[in-house]
């Protein structure tokens, strides 16, 4: 009796191992379903976040004609008045062929302003635009340069050869002049030699020649 009794437990102690060893993912050597799902890929982060896209977009590109500058360098030799000492600038126009005339203005980018005080303290913005003359006060329609101080002014065109410029010189009591040269950028490396003069209460107008 006693030994029907153990072989009975026996019996019942190995259907149960055997019945739990024959769960999926223990000893059947059948995977869970969780181990059935890989992990995640660093490489797999789907589709690129839109921010990170645009962000290495150009930002809007040059004017189809291409920038350069003409940079007018201060060379008076007394004091004069209004703004103060050094040559005033009332507007800069280029003539390119049978082309319309082109005034200097802001939207083709931003004057590098080196002027010289007290002369500085005159508005950039005075040499946008059709020229002035004849108005009252130089501060009025004039950037003034102050002694020996220079200034960028962009252009439409990367090349201005054969192109007329005029640049309009405010008439005021002083003896003021200028030297104007060409630069493909605004430093002095890339300018070539001085294509044109002026002086005091004149137009300064000239031919731009090639590059050398």
């Amino acid at each position: 009796m006693i030994r029907t009794t153990l072989c009975l437990a026996a019996a019942l102690a190995l259907g149960a191992c055997t019945e739990e060893d024959e769960r999926p993912g223990r000893g059947s050597g059948q995977a869970s379903p969780a181990q059935d799902a890989a992990p995640a890929s660093d490489a797999d982060t789907g589709p690129e976040p839109a921010e990170d896209a645009a962000a290495r977009v150009d930002s809007a590109p040059p004017p189809a004609g291409g920038v350069s500058y003409l940079r007018i360098v201060d060379t008076s030799e007394g004091l004069g008045f209004g703004a103060g000492p050094g040559a005033d600038i009332d507007a800069i126009r280029w003539t390119c062929g049978a082309e319309m005339p082109v005034w200097a203005s802001a939207a083709f980018g931003a004057v590098i302003d080196n002027r010289v005080a007290p002369g500085s303290a005159s508005p950039i913005g005075n040499l946008y635009g059709e020229a002035q003359r004849g108005c009252e006060l130089v501060t009025d329609c004039a950037a003034n340069l102050g002694l020996r101080g220079e200034i960028y002014v962009p252009t439409d065109r990367a090349d201005l050869t054969g192109c007329s410029v005029e640049i309009f010189e405010a008439d005021d009591p002083g003896s003021d002049g200028f030297e104007v040269f060409w630069c493909s950028a605004p430093n002095p490396p890339a300018c070539g030699e001085v294509i044109g003069r002026g002086t005091d209460g004149a137009i300064a107008t000239f031919t731009v020649p090639p590059r050398r």
